[in-house]
């Protein structure tokens, strides 16, 4: 899918007001660059869908270059996070999965967590994800500046739609290339929104 069928896809969807469909249509473009491990054509593609949409709004594109000043800083709690997961999964047979599951209500209560799951399955609607200890829980990073574009409620849904998701793929892009330039991960990575109906998979690397 080009960035033109998925502008129009999504326009559809709002126009229903079927906010499911918009969302497991973003998901499910976005499962297939984890599956190529194209990190970089992730971005580049929900970029190119933002810049399309905002042509004609400057002041809204500054905006969500803002919000992407957090990149580094989100880059670097994913990264301690995952290792930190990788590490404390070692020799514990019983962890079948990590799943990384971020929630934002634009709040500085938005932030992800990383979870050591006892349970996995391929399928993108299965609950796996729901299945760990409460000690299992561990830090990601805090999301309230990368992901509040329009604190005001205020911006068209089309328009917030294509922010929103460049945000959610250069977090998830950020995730995978975390993975691929640290030496891997041996366990599955699963990646959603709190919420979201379908989970986003990344391969393991190593074993």
């Amino acid at each position: 899918m080009d960035a033109k069928t998925y502008i129009s896809e999504i326009a559809r969807h709002i126009d229903r007001q079927d906010w499911i469909a918009s969302s497991e249509l973003r998901l499910q473009c976005c499962q297939s660059f984890a599956d190529r491990r194209d990190w970089k054509g992730l971005s580049q593609f929900f970029k190119e869908i933002a810049q399309t949409v905002l042509q004609q709004d400057a002041a809204r594109m500054k905006q969500i270059g803002e919000c992407q000043k957090a990149l580094p800083a989100c880059r670097k709690a994913l990264h301690d996070g995952l290792q930190e997961a990788i590490g404390q999964s070692a020799n514990r047979p019983e962890i079948k999965a990590i799943y990384f599951e971020y929630y934002f209500d634009g709040s500085d209560a938005s932030e992800g967590n990383f979870f050591l799951c006892t349970e996995y399955d391929t399928a993108q609607d299965s609950d796996w994800g729901a299945h760990f200890a409460a000690e299992d829980v561990l830090d990601g990073p805090k999301l309230q500046q990368l992901l509040t574009f329009d604190p005001e409620l205020e911006w068209p849904a089309l328009a917030s739609h294509a922010a929103s998701a460049l945000g959610h793929a250069d977090l998830l892009a950020q995730l995978g290339e975390i993975i691929d330039e640290s030496g891997g991960c041996p366990l599955p990575v699963g990646y959603a929104e709190h919420d979201d109906s379908l989970v986003v998979h990344i391969a393991p690397t190593r074993g």
